[in-house]
């Protein structure tokens, strides 16, 4: 999977609490990040807003850049933590299928515009 740079986005512009979910300390984040790279997929359980829940996988481009999302969404009375196992292996294939159709192949490594 492409590595995606966020950490100089939320240093920059801090991260801000939506719900007590939230994460606003930046090694935490640091964590789920690798475990969202090694997983494939995000799942959140009103992180941003109360009631609301979400699996989604990144979409790459030909030349291995992030360039989308693909998620569900539900309130939480619908999405559980119980339904990520059963879930999420469909929507990292939808990204999959999608970053395919846009070019993209495993192990490309994404442009840093830097011609070295």
């Amino acid at each position: 999977m492409a590595e995606m740079v966020t950490e100089p986005a939320a240093v920059s512009h801090g991260l801000t609490r939506h719900t007590a979910r939230t994460v606003v300390d930046i090694d935490v984040l640091d964590r789920q990040l690798e475990e969202i790279r090694r997983n494939g997929f995000s799942a959140s359980f009103e992180e941003r807003d109360l009631g609301a829940a979400s699996i989604s996988a990144p979409v790459f481009g030909s030349s291995g850049e992030l360039v989308a999302a693909v998620g569900i969404g539900a309130p939480t009375q619908r999405l559980t933590a119980a339904d990520v196992g059963q879930l999420a292996p469909l929507v990292i294939e939808a990204g999959e299928e999608a970053s395919r159709r846009l070019g993209y192949r495993p192990g490309i490594r994404p442009r840093t515009g830097d011609s070295s």
